[in-house]
């Protein structure tokens, strides 16, 4: 397993979001609707990776010409950089009408949520909820970043409803406890910067995670 990836390193992989290196076989992984659903959850401890995971997944969206709308629960990001790189314009956690708005216009929009933790009981996360929720029927997705302290201990809101789909990207994890919210025991992996789980429908590999484009 390399310890950095880059991005040209993730060529050829055939999932619309390429995310790292890893698996049994040591190639370029990352998640697809096609297969994995439409929801899924990126968790990791503050300063672990979580905002490079949605950055990467929100340039490989927008390449593949997806509308992608970003969400953020603070308005300090660096997701806030990719949204100016790529001429979107991100929505608030109170800006609930915007919202709307959007997701009436592009009811298959990709939504990408940096700190979900914060949207609880926030104007914005009603919506998100039934978006997550019937995101199936629009052909629409789902990719929320949250902490893992969140992730693990909470008993509601639209990241639990998200995590039942045991999906997404583990940063960092310290103990096996740290999947319980997706309702798995993680296996150990090497505690080095950008090591993750990829976890698809309940399945998990090791991954390294690539650098920030």
């Amino acid at each position: 397993m390399p310890s950095t990836v880059s991005p040209d390193d993730l060529t050829g992989c055939r999932d619309l979001v390429p995310i790292g290196i890893g698996g049994p076989d040591v190639v370029p992984l990352g998640l697809d609707p096609d297969r994995d659903g439409c929801r899924w959850v990126v968790q990791g401890a503050p300063r672990s990776g979580r905002s490079t995971v949605l950055a990467t997944s929100v340039h490989a969206l927008a390449a593949a010409g997806r509308r992608v709308v970003i969400v953020l629960g603070r308005s300090q990001t660096p997701l806030v950089a990719v949204a100016g790189e790529l001429g979107i314009d991100p929505i608030g956690a109170d800006d609930r009408d915007r919202l709307v708005r959007e997701l009436e216009a592009h009811p298959g929009a990709a939504v990408v949520i940096d700190d979900a933790e914060l949207l609880v009981d926030r104007p914005c996360e009603a919506v998100l909820r039934q978006y997550a929720a019937e995101a199936d029927r629009f052909g629409g997705l789902v990719v929320a970043a949250v902490s893992t302290t969140h992730a693990t201990t909470s008993l509601r809101g639209f990241v639990v409803d998200l995590l039942r789909h045991r999906t997404g990207v583990v940063i960092g994890a310290t103990a096996p406890s740290d999947g319980d919210g997706f309702g798995l025991r993680l296996p150990a992996i090497d505690r080095l910067p950008g090591r993750a789980h990829l976890i698809r429908h309940g399945e998990v590999d090791e991954i390294q995670l690539a650098a920030p484009c």
